[in-house]
């Protein structure tokens, strides 16, 4: 999942519609000022009752559990299950980076992952849709209606890389039933 503007209060819309023990772990880019990932991810778990953590370099994935990338690092997944985190310099001027994330994703999981592109400013995102879309995997953007900021899932409207694009109380529903 990847967002931005808005992304903490949508977030916590998601996660919380969805069931606990979700058939797959979570991983999510929310771009965020350093110093306040793990305040996010406290914040998210007492919210929504979910497992939330900030990721660490080296975790396991794990099946109904959520992880968040640390302000100031990019993530990656492992085909593996597991948590990259690298210091590298920010791209598209972000870092975390959203498409970093879902490009690994893409890469390491491939038809087997699902996408999704929420409220937020700019077009992080849009590329690492656009490859798990080119994949086979699912893919969905937040609706404009519902977006605080149009501009991440907007740009991945305009690149057709959205299979679907959705109010944002629809996506959870969604993506339970694309892993049922």
């Amino acid at each position: 999942i990847a967002a931005s503007l808005g992304g903490p209060k949508a977030l916590a819309v998601v996660l919380t519609a969805l069931p606990k023990g979700l058939r797959a772990p979570v991983v999510i880019c929310q771009h965020i000022t350093p110093g306040f990932s793990d305040d996010l991810a406290v914040w998210l778990e007492a919210e929504t009752g979910q497992r939330v953590h900030e990721a660490q370099h080296g975790q396991r994935l794990v099946r109904g559990e959520f992880f968040i990338a640390p302000a100031g690092q990019h993530m990656r997944v492992t085909g593996g299950g597991g948590v990259l985190l690298d210091d590298g310099p920010p791209v598209g001027g972000f870092k975390p980076s959203c498409d970093v994330l879902l490009k690994s994703v893409a890469m390491e999981f491939g038809d087997r992952a699902i996408g999704v592109v929420l409220t937020g400013m700019g077009r992080d995102g849009a590329k690492g849709l656009k490859e798990l879309r080119g994949t086979g995997a699912h893919t969905i953007a937040q609706d404009e209606a519902t977006s605080v900021v149009f501009g991440m899932p907007g740009e991945a409207v305009a690149q057709a890389d959205a299979e679907l694009v959705l109010p944002l109380d629809a996506v959870a529903p969604q993506l339970v039933r694309w892993l049922s």
